[in-house]
């Protein structure tokens, strides 16, 4: 388990240290640095081949350093230890290279960081393709999108459920064929958080699918289109106000709850759940229920931490307050973090008030004095 996360220059994380549990939910207003805090952890899960691709592919690496710096870093500790993470340096002002950072311990007893050191390890013996795959499938960053959660999904060697929730018929049904005792775990879960449903079911589709082919024609390349059965599955969901309701016609919470239960119950479920707010589409008392589904998942067996972002007191109430941390940007528009539990007046009222309302009373801009008188 990472027990903290170090921010160096990325984007608005000047420099953060945000302290994680099992299961951690950060708070704050929009802006202020939460949802790039799960991607550092999640860049931080890549592989140096995949930092340095990633270089060409999403642009130059100072648009993600803080303005004016030049480098930037996060890091992952396991108590106190560094565990994994990378740093992007520009050495000559003008070319940027990377570094994936690691330990040199050989052992540890946490089994986060053994399958960590795993890979890493065989990754320097350039096994590359199959670890590339194992490592990036350590840590999974949700943004879940409605219309791709409901989209009907098609036969591929290795089922995944993207970061918007396309594919996620073909992973029900990969978990329907695989471990049916599992799957029936899963409807019983999104039950408890949606009183509404009764039964999910996959019924399998056929369409066409167009591919080009080379052809010579008269002595010149060109295109050919071809077409060819494609089959995957699309969700059917039975609910009390009606049977074999197609995806795209329930909630979106519906939705967001079955995604969320097939991505930590996958029979290879990332072992790193980062979600982009946690309450989305979802009745307050459906917070409840599904966060204490989801935390029966953190185990070895499914995954071993979750780390969420939300804007709602409403779930800060199903935390313990050691599991919440706070953000909020200051004068100069960077990030500063906190546990609520460093409020001067907590201890005061951690016993008359639930986490999420002592946090609607004292909001976070005092994390920003705490942060001027420390300096």
């Amino acid at each position: 388990m990472i027990t903290e996360v170090r921010y160096h220059n990325f984007k608005c994380l000047r420099d953060v240290r945000l302290a994680l549990r099992p299961f951690t939910v950060v708070a704050g207003p929009n802006s202020c640095g939460k949802t790039s805090a799960l991607e550092g952890i999640h860049r931080a899960f890549r592989l140096r081949r995949q930092l340095e691709r990633e270089l060409g592919k999403k642009g130059r690496p100072e648009r993600i350093a803080t303005r004016g710096s030049t480098e930037f870093a996060v890091e992952c500790f396991l108590e106190g230890a560094l565990l994994i993470g990378f740093r992007y340096v520009r050495s000559d002002g003008r070319n940027w290279h990377v570094d994936q950072l690691s330990s040199n311990a050989e052992s540890h007893v946490d089994p986060f960081a053994e399958i960590v050191h795993k890979v890493v390890e065989r990754d320097a013996e350039r096994q590359r393709e199959m670890w590339r795959e194992e490592m990036s499938s350590l840590s999974s960053l949700l943004r879940f999108d409605r219309s791709a959660l409901a989209a009907s999904s098609f036969d591929t060697p290795i089922p995944r459920l993207k970061d918007t929730g396309r594919g996620l018929p073909s992973v029900l049904a990969t978990i329907a064929a695989t471990d049916p005792e599992r799957f029936r775990e899963l409807i019983e879960a999104a039950k408890g958080v949606i009183p509404t449903l009764k039964d999910v079911r996959l019924r399998p589709v056929v369409t066409d699918r167009a591919d080009y082919e080379p052809v010579k024609i008269a002595g010149q390349g060109a295109y050919q289109r071809v077409l060819s059965e494609r089959r995957g599955f699309e969700i059917r969901f039975d609910m009390h106000s009606g049977a074999d309701l197609p995806a795209d016609s329930v909630s979106e919470g519906t939705l967001f709850t079955i995604g969320l239960l097939a991505v930590a119950m996958a029979p290879e479920a990332p072992k790193i759940i980062l979600l982009d707010n946690l309450e989305r589409g979802l009745h307050p008392r459906a917070i409840g229920e599904l966060v204490s589904s989801v935390r029966k998942l953190i185990t070895p067996r499914h995954v071993l931490q979750i780390v969420a972002t939300t804007h709602s007191p409403y779930v800060l109430d199903h935390f313990a307050s050691d599991e919440i941390q706070l953000m909020c940007s200051d004068k100069n528009g960077f990030a500063v973090c906190g546990s609520l539990t460093d409020h001067p007046q907590f201890k005061r009222w951690k016993d008359e008030m639930l986490p999420g309302e002592f946090w609607s009373m004292v909001g976070e801009d005092w994390l920003q004095q705490r942060t001027v008188a420390v300096k």
